[in-house]
């Protein structure tokens, strides 16, 4: 009997499908999409994959390959709050008020990534220096990608 290997990075794509989200493999380390049967991820012109597509595009192609990191093209229905403190050290205040209120993720440049559900489409907005607002069409990097990790376990807040 053959026993597969986890693979937390296919287990978070299947889990953002689920939860409405579209997820896109990325190159490890990188924010650069990978093609999947032939297209990429399309922005506001996205086509999301579909599950058998997501299995395959996480599951390595040969013994001991690491599957590729998680991409987040954000759908209608969500969007992110992602805050980098590299941009203005005033946005790490902000940090403390959003762990509390809804699912986050560290990033790799010591930012955070909040998530949130709404009604309908939410467009792209850059609402002050080292806050960007992902809507719809938008790509955020995802753990558990390499540098990204959850900060805390509550749901999407819904706003």
């Amino acid at each position: 009997m053959t026993v597969k290997a986890p693979n937390p990075k296919l287990d978070a794509a299947l889990e953002f499908y689920r939860n409405g989200y579209s997820p896109w493999p990325i190159l490890v380390g990188q924010k650069m999409p990978i093609r999947v049967n032939g297209r990429t991820w399309g922005g506001r012109r996205h086509v999301p994959l579909t599950e058998d597509e997501i299995v395959q595009a996480w599951t390595p192609k040969r013994p001991g390959a690491s599957a590729p990191d998680v991409g987040v093209v954000i759908r209608e229905g969500h969007f992110v709050l992602d805050l980098d403190p590299k941009n203005s050290d005033k946005v790490e205040a902000m940090f403390p008020e959003l762990l509390a209120l809804t699912k986050c993720a560290y990033t790799r440049n010591k930012g955070l990534h909040a998530y949130f559900s709404c009604d309908g489409k939410q467009e792209l907005a850059h609402p002050a220096l080292g806050v960007d607002l992902v809507g719809f069409g938008g790509f955020v990097v995802a753990p558990p990608s390499q540098g990204y990790t959850w900060a805390n376990e509550l749901p999407e807040a819904k706003r």
